[in-house]
């Protein structure tokens, strides 16, 4: 059976996520509380099979008896942004894989106020999508009803549109939007900042979404960047809900982004208890870089739904991954691949010193190796192989000081990742290409 994982339920569409489970999922979260109907939101990305399951989740949720607000292809920050308590949906739906290649998709449920799931309640639906035809059929009015969210959907882009005026000041953007949601919304939204923009991957046919281009294929707009007279670049993935950043003084990861959010909210003396969130996976100089600025950092296990619940827990006003996950919680509770631009954009035109110092800092030379396995199970098991872990710990003695090892499991896909950082590239690639070794002979 199917399970969530750190960023909803994903798989490979049609076998592993088929349209019968997102009927189910819609029929469970859909299910009336014999007081009023449920109140769903429901939106999309561009890949070819999203229509099937984004169809399939909404007949579950009519035929449950819950209302339907249809958004089509946007952004999964859009459906947080409209989660807001005071506009009474109960739960927000969105059918997509994120930065996953085409043939993957996923269903994401957000609860009232733009939170994730519990664990609880994950487990709940899972266990749901074996018993769900048992749930009551209402019939005559007690059917769903169905509307489209144009109104919703003018509202995220005027919000969005709110937050950035550079006009007249002549900032030339490319935009790479990995044929993904931002096709239809980020060159409108940047053109009413301000900007002067071009765009590039902005064409989904459904199976051309996060193939070779978007935030995890970084190479395509630094191509472009280059062979052109740009001041900023940007790249969203296939859901618009991380983005990298580019200047010509170099890449904007998710640790330079939040270098320059925490930093400009620090010196207007309104960052809260002068912390930060970031995961293990934040370079080793970006913390650094944050002490000298006088900003502590709280480490969180890697993922965007960590970081969002320790934002929730303790009013922090800034979190991200260096992925390009970035939330700033003081304008939406999710990260936002256009919210993180406009915090960038901002910064650029209005802070150009902590612009640069958040691109000159040292950062750890590092090495990321995927080692693929047939599942994440498989991956999981390899991990707690008593010769890998040694080889890991002897690793980690050799390094101290010097450096840091972070190993894991992806969440999404059936990857072992492993992360190091050392003062010296060359030094990072011997110990990378070691763990990647030990964990092959397994």
């Amino acid at each position: 059976m199917i399970h969530f994982g750190t960023d909803g339920m994903r798989g490979r569409a049609n076998s592993e996520l088929t349209a019968s489970i997102a009927y189910r999922i819609g029929r469970f979260i859909g299910k009336g509380d014999g007081e009023k109907p449920k109140r769903v939101l429901l939106g999309m990305d561009t890949r070819l099979s999203s229509p099937m399951l984004y169809c399939s989740i909404e007949a579950g949720l009519l035929s449950s008896g819950a209302d339907v607000v249809s958004l089509a292809v946007v952004p999964t920050a859009m459906v947080s942004f409209l989660m807001e308590k005071d506009r009474g949906y109960d739960y927000g739906v969105m059918v997509s894989a994120s930065h996953n290649p085409f043939f993957d998709n996923g269903i994401k449920v957000l609860m009232r106020g733009g939170e994730k799931l519990s664990t609880a309640l994950e487990k709940e639906i899972e266990e749901s999508l074996i018993g769900a035809d048992a749930l009551p059929f209402p019939d005559g009015e007690g059917l769903g009803r169905i509307r489209d969210g144009e109104d919703e959907r003018r509202s995220f882009v005027s919000y969005v549109s709110s937050l950035v005026d550079v006009h007249g000041k002549g900032i030339r953007v490319l935009l790479d939007c990995s044929n993904g949601s931002d096709s239809f919304y980020a060159r409108k939204i940047f053109e009413n900042w301000g900007c002067i923009v071009e765009s590039i991957n902005d064409k989904p046919d459904g199976v051309n979404i996060n193939a070779g281009c978007g935030s995890t294929h970084i190479e395509a707009l630094k191509k472009a960047f280059s062979a052109g007279d740009y001041d900023l670049g940007f790249a969203f993935d296939g859901d618009a809900d991380r983005v990298i950043g580019m200047s010509k003084d170099g890449e904007i990861d998710g640790d330079a982004q939040l270098f320059m959010k925490a930093v400009s909210l620090k010196e207007k003396g309104i960052l809260p208890s002068n912390k930060a969130v970031v995961t293990p996976m934040s370079n080793l100089g970006l913390i650094e870089a944050l002490a000298k600025e006088g900003i502590d950092v709280v480490e969180v296990g890697v993922g965007d739904r960590n970081i969002q619940a320790e934002l929730f827990a303790h009013g922090y006003a800034i979190g991200a991954e260096p992925s390009g996950h970035v939330i700033h919680f003081d304008l939406l509770p999710t990260g936002d691949g256009m919210i993180s631009a406009s915090q960038v954009v901002s910064c650029f035109a209005e802070r150009r010193d902590i612009f640069e110092r958040a691109l000159s800092y040292f950062r750890y030379p590092h090495v990321l190796e995927n080692v693929r396995f047939e599942s994440r199970e498989e991956a999981e098991k390899a991990s707690r192989n008593e010769a890998f872990i040694a080889e890991r710990a002897l690793i980690e003695s050799e390094i101290e000081g010097e450096g840091r090892v972070f190993l894991r499991s992806s969440g999404t896909e059936p990857l072992f990742r492993i992360y190091v950082e050392c003062r010296t590239e060359e030094k990072a690639r011997s110990y990378a290409d070691r763990l990647e070794k030990a964990l092959r002979r397994i």
